[in-house]
């Protein structure tokens, strides 16, 4: 499954949950960025949009929705790191 779609790879993924559920990509951007500049992380937006990249720590991620499904769902955002090529 991972050859057909890469972005399922999760082995090096960071999940970070929403306190709002569905919220729409900027609300989405700017809680993800308030919640690790407040663990004391260095973050800056390099592109915005439904899918956007950022930067934390001198890392480049791409900041994917996502929802974890069990008795009650969970949502929030999925960083995986973005390749350098």
């Amino acid at each position: 499954m991972n050859f057909l779609h890469p972005i399922l790879e999760r082995s090096q993924a960071v999940f970070i949950d929403m306190e709002a559920m569905f919220s729409n990509p900027a609300a989405r951007l700017h809680d993800v960025k308030q919640r690790l500049e407040s663990k004391g992380h260095t973050v800056a937006v390099l592109k915005e949009g439904q899918i956007p990249t950022i930067k934390i720590d001198n890392i480049v991620y791409e900041a994917i929705p996502h929802a974890i499904h069990g008795r009650v769902p969970i949502h929030g955002v999925r960083l995986i790191p973005k390749p350098l090529f």
